[in-house]
């Protein structure tokens, strides 16, 4: 499926979209419960997002060490959504090297 010429892989990306939204949710229900204000505003919302959609990229990366079936399942994957996950994992690696 194609969507503003980005092409999505059914199974794959709407797991990732799926897992991103309910991050937004589990955080915003976190956050309230813990008594943290304000509960959302859009930087938070964002950044939970982006941290949610780069979960199953991760995971995938993570199988497709010992599945070729995980490996066939990275392939397909929004190169977007690899590469939110590898932006993310380069700025906490250097985040940790500067702050160490």
């Amino acid at each position: 499926m194609q969507l503003f010429g980005i092409t999505f892989h059914p199974s794959v990306d709407a797991v990732a979209l799926t897992v991103a939204v309910l991050m937004v949710l589990l955080k915003i229900f976190l956050r309230s419960v813990r008594g943290v204000a304000p509960i959302a505003t859009t930087h938070q919302s964002v950044v939970d997002a982006l941290n949610g959609v780069s979960i199953v990229p991760f995971l995938l990366m993570m199988g497709s060490v010992t599945s070729d079936e995980a490996f066939k399942l990275l392939v397909k994957t929004n190169p977007g959504f690899i590469g939110v996950a590898g932006l993310i994992g380069i700025v906490f690696i250097v985040s940790e090297l500067i702050n160490s």
